[in-house]
């Protein structure tokens, strides 16, 4: 069993942990420092592999699971809107989700099985 935060499923983690960073950065900044530090990620993300299935060890790994997943976090955010995304959070941590499949799960139930499917394709091909 390959242990926890060595899979491509850490995401989870580090995607969250950057896209917060990211959220208070331009709180302090100004939100309109948002969009900017978003154009900065996807400037670097581009040609890189997706979120879902990159192994820990990809050169790449590290661009993949912040820059990439704080991106696709940030797209879910402007779909579901603020109120839902917050929800989201909330019940992420309350709940102790651990799994892509356990948080699309959980998308599901908050923003509707569309969502979560698109999200999940973002996943995969993001």
């Amino acid at each position: 069993m390959v242990g926890k935060g060595s899979t491509w499923e850490d995401w989870l983690n580090e995607s969250f942990a950057e896209f917060s960073a990211v959220k208070a950065v331009a709180a302090k900044l100004g939100a309109e420092k948002l969009p900017e530090l978003m154009a900065k990620k996807r400037e670097r993300t581009q040609g890189l592999p997706p979120i879902k299935g990159i192994p820990r060890d990809h050169e790449k790994a590290y661009f993949v699971l912040y820059d990439k997943g704080a991106l696709v976090l940030h797209e879910l955010e402007e779909i579901v809107g603020q109120e839902a995304f917050d929800q989201l959070l909330r019940l992420r941590i309350q709940e102790d989700i651990n799994t892509t499949q356990e948080f699309l799960a959980l998308l599901a139930k908050i923003a509707g099985q569309e969502t979560a499917e698109i999200f999940a394709g973002w996943l995969e091909t993001k």
